[in-house]
């Protein structure tokens, strides 16, 4: 699963539910999404940039440290797209 934290909040899904799809065995990764539907701050252009998804995923979940963060926006997003060893490290 890949999330799009600000593009999640932009739409006004609930909360996302990685705690439980972690426990499910299920691996996630943060990416970005559309330029349509990446909320930037006030008088900021939008752009899609991983820094600000993992800033938005952080904010939305207070649980996750850094480490976890930069794994999320990094190793995880590498296994997804079947490049672990290879890239995102």
């Amino acid at each position: 699963v890949v999330h799009c934290p600000r593009s999640h909040r932009y739409f006004g899904h609930r909360r996302f539910p990685l705690d439980e799809l972690r426990a499910a065995g299920v691996p996630v990764a943060v990416g970005t999404d559309s330029l349509a539907s990446t909320l930037a701050p006030p008088g900021d252009p939008p752009l899609l940039s991983m820094l600000r998804e993992l800033a938005a995923m952080g904010q939305s979940d207070s649980t996750l440290s850094p480490d976890d963060l930069l794994d999320l926006g990094t190793r995880a997003g590498a296994h997804a797209l079947g490049l672990a060893g290879l890239a995102g490290e």
